[in-house]
């Protein structure tokens, strides 16, 4: 959602170069010229055109800058998810829940991480359909495949929690 919110802004600020370029359009930019860049001279144009391709060039170097940031930003998430898959943990201290035994804390790593991934998931699919916060405020804990039953049943509370504070993060940015 953050792409589609920034794609938007740089769409509109596309749009509104292009209206001052052809609004406010003067007779120095109706002149022609031609440029040279490393021994090569254009033929000659009007300005207006060569500031009309440095916006258009501008336009596009920023879109690809953004593209490059958001891939190797989701990279990096998964890349630190495998990261942390690939420790060797001995003990692991959860900041609440039942104590970790030491021949758990894999299943217990992976089962958090996979938790991630799903709220994740539904996240986005809520937000591809529209549906909103609602949505998320009904899911249930167990479509996770995590129980309901640990921290006295606040598990259900804390799942709803992470998945509307999730929600805000991707739609506000």
């Amino acid at each position: 959602m953050r792409l589609l919110k920034w794609l938007t802004v740089f769409v509109v600020a596309f749009i509104i170069a292009w209206i001052v370029i052809f609004t406010f359009i003067q007779d120095e930019f109706k002149q022609l010229a031609s440029a040279q860049l490393l021994g090569y001279e254009t033929p000659e144009i009007p300005v207006y055109l060569f500031v009309a391709g440095a916006f258009g060039l501008g336009f596009l170097l920023g879109l690809a800058c953004l593209l490059v940031n958001y891939i190797a930003l989701s990279a990096g998430i998964h890349k630190h998810k495998k990261r942390i898959k690939e420790l060797e943990i001995d003990n692991l201290v959860q900041g609440h829940g039942e104590v970790i035994l030491v021949g758990e804390v894999e299943q217990a790593v992976n089962a958090s991480l996979d938790y991630l991934d799903r709220i994740e998931e539904k996240v986005d699919n809520v937000i591809r359909s529209g549906e909103g916060k609602e949505a998320l405020r009904k899911d249930s804990i167990e479509s996770t495949g995590l129980s309901r039953l640990p921290l006295h049943g606040q598990v259900q509370q804390i799942h709803v929690a992470n998945l509307l504070a999730l929600y805000d993060q991707r739609v506000d940015g």
